[in-house]
């Protein structure tokens, strides 16, 4: 199959904005590309395929980070393009009081095995925090890391690397706070990272979410890679907050909830922790832009969450809260 590389230049106030936009759209293959010089490497490799070809001057002014999709090229693909560009054209009509770049969106077409080599050469082991290396599987552990957990990838089309600063917060969270024995819980799973790290630290049982069903294979594949047995977890499809039915699949009791997504779907999610969390259970919680940080804190404080730890990545923020008492 080939793909459709689709690069939307935004600004760190307009990422969880056009994440929002993007995930009505039902496109929840997304990555976020924060250096400025990947960012024009990807818009000139792009640049054949437009009308126009002056990067420079697309990216006058431009010190924000990118999102990107991948679509099928395909008459589906096409349609979800179209729908992207339309999605973009609202956005910018709109007043929010926030700037939101160029929203521009640059496509680039990209046979299978040519979107894989690309992709690889910017996929390397990366050492997160002081236990974990997020490890390709086509790569060697490197020598300096050999004592640390490596937490195995091999499908970054789909739902990413694992090497964005998001992910690596929420990581570093839980490397002192998850223990032998514990029940977790991955909304927003993804690749199921967070799950397998946690799996690694002794975690005895996970239930991982998603609303994409590729999450139904990929989490499972992704435990393999890492030696581990996928029916330690329980990959559920849904939507955690208004689907009842799925809500009663994942059940309560859980040691820690992990939740690495956006702000605004942070801030819908909290009123149902307490009813996964055991008692004084804790909650992990990434994705967060800095200029929403105090509405994610003041929404956790307002149903007893206690903020006990708090990590910075740029402009992303990581936090480490206590559930109330049951």
């Amino acid at each position: 199959m080939n793909y459709l590389t689709v690069t939307i230049p935004t600004t760190q106030e307009g990422l969880e904005v056009v994440y929002a936009a993007l995930d009505a759209l039902g496109i929840t293959q997304v990555s976020v590309v924060d250096d400025a010089e990947e960012i024009k490497r990807d818009l000139e490799a792009q640049a054949k395929y437009w009308d126009y070809a002056d990067v420079d001057e697309l990216l006058t002014g431009h010190e924000g980070p990118a999102l990107q999709i991948w679509l099928a090229d395909d008459a589906a693909g096409a349609a979800q393009l179209e729908a992207v560009r339309e999605k973009m054209k609202e956005l910018k009509a709109m007043d929010l009081g926030v700037d939101l770049g160029s929203l521009a969106c640059h496509t680039s077409k990209q046979a299978d095995s040519e979107w894989i080599d690309e992709w690889k050469k910017y996929f390397r082991p990366v050492p997160v925090g002081e236990r974990f290396c997020i490890l390709p599987t086509w790569e060697e552990m490197p020598e300096a890391y050999a004592d640390r957990i490596p937490l195995k990838l091999h499908n970054g089309n789909i739902f990413g690397t694992g090497q964005h600063q998001t992910s690596q917060l929420c990581l570093e969270l839980m490397e002192k706070t998850v223990h032998p024995g514990d029940r977790v819980l991955d909304l927003g799973c993804g690749s199921g990272i967070l799950t397998i790290g946690a799996l690694h630290l002794g975690a005895a049982q996970a239930v991982a979410v998603d609303v994409d069903s590729k999450a139904l294979t990929i989490v499972p594949e992704h435990m393999e890679v890492n030696g581990q047995d996928p029916a330690l977890c329980r990959v559920l499809v849904g939507d955690a907050v208004e689907d009842e039915e799925i809500r009663q699949k994942i059940g309560t009791g859980f040691d820690m909830v992990m939740v690495n997504i956006v702000a605004d779907v942070i801030l819908g999610i909290i009123p149902t922790l307490p009813g996964y969390l055991k008692s004084h259970g804790l909650a992990v919680f990434s994705g967060i832009i800095e200029v929403r940080e105090a509405e994610v804190r003041e929404k956790l404080e307002s149903y007893g969450f206690k903020v006990l730890e708090r990590r910075t990545k740029q402009d992303w923020v990581g936090l480490l809260a206590r559930g109330p008492e049951e």
